[in-house]
């Protein structure tokens, strides 16, 4: 089983990049558990999402280790999101491109953009 936690701040678009990080997983074929923890409030307070995913049935999902953590709001990772970003793409889309790479899934951008265009509608 592995574990990803992304943090960041209300309004950077946590929810929304592990939505589509978890369609990306079931459509390699991964057993997934995702929890979102965010503010209702829209540019303020805290947000963060926990993705659990195995190729077996997931019998317990919730942990506090995770094989990666993300946080948006550390400095060092704005700045290598900002370095990475390919047109004039958001900062939450470059995570989940370096996301996807670390996990080293077998994912186009197409099928990123595709995910993207059903979301946003």
């Amino acid at each position: 089983m592995t574990g990803i936690k992304i943090m960041g701040q209300a309004g950077q678009g946590i929810k929304f990049i592990s939505n589509i990080l978890a369609k990306l997983l079931v459509k390699n074929n991964y057993e997934i558990a995702v929890m979102n923890n965010y503010s209702p409030f829209i540019k303020y307070g805290n947000s963060d999402a926990s993705i659990v995913f195995s190729k077996d049935k997931i019998e317990n999902p919730l942990t506090e280790e995770f094989n990666f953590e993300y946080d948006l709001m550390n400095e060092n990772l704005k700045k290598e999101l900002e370095g990475n970003k390919k047109y004039d793409e958001q900062v939450n889309i470059s995570l989940l491109r370096k996301i996807i790479s670390d996990l080293k899934l077998d994912v186009s951008d197409m099928e990123i953009g595709e995910l993207i265009k059903k979301k946003s509608h």
